[in-house]
């Protein structure tokens, strides 16, 4: 699943041996999950401890939970991303998030299962159960209308390959590109522009060039352009987004969940040894709030790249008035593998949670709008130089999953520690 890691780190120059190491060694860390998981169920399996069928899946869930958080956190494709192309199966998503789906999956996993082990056909009934709730639950979920007027929105993918984005000798040719999209991008007449992830070949808030670049080109348009460049402030430097309007630059939005080894070396005494930053422009500062862009009445949220896995990110956007979902991400990294293709999956879920609209924008794709029961309007090829132009309104309703949280694997994990402690004083007291 994660074989594609191999490409950034061979692009960043850790050579065939180094990149194939980082490989092994990142499956040789999710393995120990799997393998917690495996005994976890093998001890059940062989003991007398009652409802094994939700102990199964709970403790399922709070594994992928400890991985979303430990080390910087991974919680990429976790086993609830697997129902992505069935929007009438994750809608409970606005209540559980991804995580309930996750127990959902494993649920009727282990209800399959123990129903051949144990050789009972009643085993089943409960994952019968669930999976009807899951199907009716969108009768009872949130409104998603708005009954306001749509926005228009151009997304800019402008497929920039890894080996010429920060090469000087293909500055102009970046920002040729850029202006041909955009002016095809003008001609559907959009109120919002997004530009992919650091698209601009340089630091806007520092170099007068690319200042006027994209002023000249926001007062062409005449609508508010969402743009990510790399930012140097006081001798720091963040991945961040702007608005740029009416020849201004908004307060940025910097990047706070950076990629681990990408735009920083986690345990660096230890790491720093073996591999360096595969960014170009080295160790990046993290940001420290989670502010929504300004596009004129509305907030947006802005998740960069790898911040669109952390369901954590868009909530706190959310909490924070946000009413637009936007994630812009350069994917290029992973040339034309199943990468940008995985990372994609993880926005269908934000926009349920959230139920809110999610427009992505990425450098060589997939690019795409979602609506907020997770159906894809559209979607770009990947590497390729496209303009996709769509309707979206602002989201109206929080969720209960933007307004709590992870309340669902809090009760996995209370339910795991009552059955497993009743079960040691109830064998305790049998000795």
């Amino acid at each position: 699943m994660l074989y594609w890691i191999y490409y950034p780190l061979y692009l960043s120059g850790a050579g065939a041996i180094g990149s194939t190491a980082g490989v092994f060694f990142l499956s040789l860390y999710l393995g120990i999950y799997w393998a917690l998981f495996a005994l976890f169920a093998n001890y059940l399996l062989h003991s007398k401890i009652r409802f094994l069928l939700f102990l199964i899946p709970a403790s399922w869930v709070i594994l992928e939970y400890v991985k979303a958080h430990l080390l910087t956190g991974f919680p990429w494709l976790n086993a609830g991303y697997s129902l992505w192309r069935t929007p009438g199966l994750i809608q409970i998503t606005e209540i559980t998030g991804v995580y309930g789906l996750s127990f959902f999956v494993v649920l009727i996993n282990t209800s399959l299962a123990l129903s051949v082990i144990r050789k009972k056909v009643n085993t089943v009934v409960p994952a019968a159960a669930a999976f009807i709730v899951i199907i009716i639950f969108p009768y009872f979920s949130s409104d998603t209308a708005t009954g306001e007027e749509p926005y228009t929105v151009s997304i800019l993918q402008g497929n920039i390959s890894q080996y010429e984005k920060w090469d000087a000798a293909y500055e102009e040719m970046i920002l040729d590109t850029y202006e041909k999209l955009h002016k095809e991008a003008i001609a559907k007449g959009p109120d919002i522009i997004v530009w992919p992830e650091t698209s601009l070949p340089g630091t806007l808030n520092i170099e007068p060039t690319l200042k006027d670049y994209i002023y000249r080109l926001s007062e062409k348009s005449g609508a508010w352009e969402i743009v990510g460049s790399v930012e140097k402030q006081a001798g720091k430097t963040y991945n961040s987004a702007y608005v740029v309007s009416e020849g201004a630059i908004s307060a940025p939005y910097r990047k706070v969940h950076l990629t681990p080894f990408g735009e920083f070396i986690p345990l660096r005494s230890f790491f720093s040894l073996f591999i360096s930053v595969v960014g170009e422009f080295g160790d990046f500062n993290r940001g420290t709030e989670f502010n929504p862009l300004k596009t004129g009445e509305f907030k947006v949220a802005t998740a960069i790249c790898f911040e669109s896995i952390f369901p954590y990110i868009g909530r706190n956007f959310f909490n924070e008035g946000a009413e637009l979902y936007v994630n812009i991400t350069n994917d290029g990294w992973f040339l034309d593998s199943a990468g940008p293709k995985q990372h994609f999956i993880h926005s269908v879920f934000r926009a349920v949670e959230n139920r809110t609209y999610v427009v992505r924008a990425a450098n060589t794709g997939i690019s795409g709008i979602i609506a907020p029961d997770g159906r894809i309007i559209q979607k770009t090829a990947l590497m390729e130089e496209e303009v996709l132009t769509g309707k979206v309104f602002r989201s109206k309703t929080d969720t209960f999953y933007s307004l709590y949280g992870d309340v669902f694997v809090y009760l996995c994990i209370i339910m795991v520690f009552i059955i497993m402690a009743k079960s040691e004083i109830r064998r305790r007291k049998n000795v």
